[in-house]
């Protein structure tokens, strides 16, 4: 019954928001598309990248003492990421001694693998270094929670591009070495066109925010795509130059069709009772990695749910300019049942 009532009176508050004060929202729905995205305001010092990748590559080819003096020199992070790989050298080193597990960590399969081709198409990271510099310089001003201390290159087979540890950070080289890359064929083309060096910040920026602002307490589709509305927002607030399409994850063409069917899909999330259900594999096809959206238009693009997340958070911020960028990642903001009437959403 609880459920019930609750549900009742969600679509009843959806439907004051899409109807009352026609004329402010009209103006909002206009006001939406003139927001301009973030951008940092302040710039900042590059931040190196600390190569355990190449270093593993190498362990067992180089000098013992020069190996053991550079992978002293990449600690904390050398012993943590040997610690996040154990289960591929468990049974080759012992985890516990950073120069033994990475002596092993070496012998690994994805290393082997991937090790060559790190070395030739991302030996040099120069122009990625700014960019992260500029990132993290960002976040660890602005957002009180999120903190990035080193940034750490590393190979790894896991489908996971950046994997966090406290204030250090993991990029997984081998996962950015370009969409044209033979190693990605196996994979589905959406996935494949994300595969490119220029996604590291954005990828960065996202993954250190969602560990300093972990998603909590909610149960909606609305509330997570708020959730992922706001982490795109501030991501890109930690960025000179930050292109939309890329924060979102797809192409510019994908944005313009969804930019120009706003409206279709905003009715559409409305009139299947989306935005506030509570089944996970609702938020998973708004949400999750994906080629398409056929279940809401043969051209519609996957992700649908990050974009009308962001556009959700640029018309609050329209209405309430003055709010702190670090308050939208918090629960009393993407779990409010008064997000949607402050506002004023309703595509146009």
């Amino acid at each position: 019954m609880k459920s019930t009532i609750y549900f009742i009176i969600s679509v009843a508050m959806l439907l004051a928001s899409c109807s009352n004060n026609e004329k402010k929202q009209e103006s909002s729905s206009q006001e939406v598309s003139q927001v301009p995205y973030p951008e940092a305001k302040k710039s900042y010092e590059p931040m190196k990248i600390e190569r355990l990748d190449l270093l593993a590559a190498d362990f067992n080819t180089l000098p013992q003492a020069e190996a053991h003096s550079m992978l002293d020199a990449m600690e904390p992070g050398a012993s943590l990421y040997i610690q996040l790989m154990g289960n591929l050298i468990s049974s080759k080193g012992d985890v516990a001694d950073a120069a033994n597990g990475m002596s092993a960590l070496a012998e690994a399969n994805a290393v082997k693998i991937f090790g060559k081709e790190v070395k030739e198409r991302l030996a040099e990271l120069t122009n990625i270094e700014a960019e992260i510099g500029q990132v993290c310089g960002v976040i660890n001003a602005d957002f009180p929670n999120a903190h990035v201390s080193h940034i750490y290159g590393v190979i790894s087979p896991y489908r996971q591009g950046v994997i966090t540890s406290d204030s250090n950070v993991f990029v997984v080289t081998n996962l950015y070495l370009g969409a044209d890359f033979p190693g990605y064929k196996g994979f589905d083309e959406y996935f494949r066109s994300t595969r490119v060096t220029e996604r590291i910040p954005y990828d960065v920026a996202e993954a250190a925010l969602a560990a300093g602002y972990p998603y909590r307490d909610g149960n909606t589709a609305l509330s997570k795509m708020l959730y992922h509305g706001a982490l795109i927002y501030c991501a890109m607030s930690t960025m000179l130059h930050p292109d939309a399409a890329m924060a979102i994850g797809v192409t510019p063409e994908q944005l313009k069709w969804l930019d120009d069917n706003r409206t279709e899909i905003w009715r559409t999330l409305i009139d299947r009772n989306m935005l506030y259900s509570t089944v996970p594999l609702d938020a998973d096809k708004l949400l999750a990695e994906a080629g398409s959206s056929a279940w809401l238009h043969p051209e519609a693009p996957g992700r649908v749910g990050r974009f009308i997340g962001l556009e959700i958070v640029r018309a609050y911020l329209a209405q309430k300019p003055d709010t702190q960028l670090a308050w939208l990642l918090t629960p009393a903001f993407y779990n409010s049942d008064k997000v949607l009437a402050e506002a004023a959403f309703n595509p146009q």
